[in-house]
């Protein structure tokens, strides 16, 4: 019989059953049953004194080693590759720990101590060592803490067999504290526009809850009514925490933090599209000569020393318009010229409706946007 390519021979007693190829196929050989045509073939390779049957007798140091061999050599463009596999060892030790007392579940975490310094988690599309994940945490410290929801099917498994982060203790709270107290002593005298320290705004600087777990500012409030009734989603802040130091570091009040929550954004205001905006300028002209008044005072202003007026009597193909509507303006017309030129203040107050250059300058009559309505139409 021909072997696949890369396959080879060797003693039972060498090998493991194919479904530890999870748990071991970088550091140990593994059985090619499907070349085995009989039955029972499970029970034929046990009497054989293969290792592994149904993943137990498996050696906990190889796990180890595999789980460093595949985060070290996987390639980032297969990372998410690794997760099936991840998951059946996370499985696998999970298993192994319910069956141990307490002596040997020390031992465990000690062999898995190599693995506290290993990017062996995955978490998104990156690779985690446990010492930077922490449970629970809706915090952005990337690159150096990333937050995981303790629900996660796949990540549940970390802290039974690897120490992720917890909420820090009461002795961390207090030097963290002590820290957020010496930063508001240096921004009060800071002026940030908005009122908040660009870090602050951005999730970049984190502050404690009352559980002692780590929170972007906008998440929290203070818990200083005790006549609004705490809703589920309401993170007060810890107690060290005074209102002064919280109106530096943009933490809401309980009250603002209860009207946030019922609060939803709609505008407000008058609204008017610019088309009917325009029609209403429009119908506001006189029909006689005070349109040509203006077009001579709108050239004046403008430092015109000439202006042409041309009657077009011509009528234009109509084949290569924009739309059906503007075929009419394809027939007679009349063309206003004058030498000055239209510079980038004109520009902008045009679309000044109302307002124009002339507000802005000095109190003559007339009105730069105006007047160069009919220009537009």
């Amino acid at each position: 019989m021909l072997l696949p390519q890369l396959f080879t021979m060797e003693c039972p007693e060498n090998l493991y059953f194919d479904d530890c190829k999870d748990l071991v196929c970088c550091t140990n050989l593994i059985v090619f049953s499907r070349a085995i045509i009989t039955k029972n073939v499970d029970q034929v390779l046990q009497s054989l004194s293969l290792k592994g049957y149904k993943k137990t007798g498996v050696a906990l140091h190889h796990v180890v080693r595999q789980i460093k061999i595949l985060t070290n050599q996987c390639d980032i463009g297969k990372i998410q590759s690794l997760r099936p596999v991840l998951e059946t060892i996370l499985k696998w030790l999970d298993n192994e720990c319910k069956e141990l007392n307490y002596g040997i579940e020390e031992e465990m975490k000690s062999r898995l101590e190599p693995l506290q310094r290993s990017a062996c988690l995955l978490i998104n599309d990156a690779l985690w060592s446990p010492s930077q994940v922490a449970l629970n945490f809706e915090g952005n410290c990337l690159p150096y803490l990333v937050g995981v929801n303790q629900k996660d099917s796949y990540l549940s498994r970390f802290k039974v067999k690897l120490t992720v982060k917890e909420p820090i203790d009461e002795q961390e709270v207090s030097q963290y504290c002590s820290l957020l107290n010496a930063l508001c002593d240096a921004l009060k005298e800071e002026d940030f526009g908005d009122g908040l320290y660009p870090p602050l705004k951005d999730g970049e600087i984190l502050v404690p809850d009352d559980r002692n777990y780590l929170h972007p500012v906008h998440l929290l409030c203070l818990n200083d009514d005790v006549e609004i009734e705490r809703s589920k989603s309401m993170k007060f802040a810890c107690k060290h925490i005074s209102r002064a130091q919280a109106n530096i570091l943009g933490i809401k009040s309980k009250k603002r933090k209860k009207i946030s929550e019922h609060y939803n954004e709609m505008p407000f205001g008058q609204t008017e599209d610019l088309t009917t905006r325009i029609h209403e300028l429009l119908e506001g002209y006189p029909a006689d000569e005070g349109i040509f008044k203006e077009l001579l005072q709108n050239a004046d202003d403008a430092g015109a020393t000439e202006i042409h007026f041309v009657t077009d009597c011509n009528h234009y193909s109509s084949a290569k318009v924009f739309d059906g509507d503007f075929k009419d303006l394809q027939g007679p017309s009349l063309l206003v010229y004058n030498n000055s030129s239209f510079g980038d203040n004109d520009l902008k107050y045009i679309q000044l409706l109302g307002i124009g250059s002339k507000k802005m300058t000095q109190p003559q009559q007339g009105s730069t946007a105006l007047v160069l309505m009919p220009y537009i139409i």
